[in-house]
């Protein structure tokens, strides 16, 4: 399969920015994302994904995948056949979406937990007050690396 890097690396970039609580999850995600068209569509093998994530069992590879369907929510999949004639590949489809939301929450999550950081270190220091809020202004304000957000 030829990867195209444009539309491929705009999913990858959205993808690493998602949280999950399965570190096997994640590196599906992103092989999923390594594949993805311009629409989030790719179709690789159970037997491929097993290969790049270099996972020794179909379980992981099953488990991350409805992890990501079921849980998070940032995929949909239509399950493939065959016939003596023919073979039909799954069809995984990434959930623009849902994912642009869970990196938003990652992000607010991550702005939320510096804040708490530095307000902490601040108050352990006896900083006079109204430096806590330029400081929790300027954290507020920094720009999340993944332009879209």
């Amino acid at each position: 399969m030829m990867i195209t890097m444009t539309s491929a690396w705009r999913w990858v970039q959205l993808a690493r920015f998602i949280r999950t609580k399965q570190s096997a999850a994640k590196l599906v995600l992103l092989m999923l994302a390594l594949h993805a068209n311009k629409k989030g569509e790719c179709w690789p093998s159970h037997e491929t994904l097993m290969r790049l994530c270099e996972f020794g069992s179909k379980h992981t590879l099953l488990n991350a995948l409805k992890y990501l369907r079921d849980d998070l929510k940032v995929i949909e999949w239509q399950k493939g056949h065959s016939n003596q004639f023919k073979a039909i590949a799954n069809t995984y489809r990434l959930q623009q979406d849902r994912m642009m939301q869970l990196a938003k929450q990652a992000r607010d999550d991550t702005r939320a937990q510096k804040v708490a950081e530095c307000t902490r270190t601040l108050s352990l220091l006896a900083v006079p007050a109204g430096f806590l809020r330029d400081v929790g202004a300027v954290i507020h304000t920094h720009k999340h690396p993944y332009r879209g957000l």
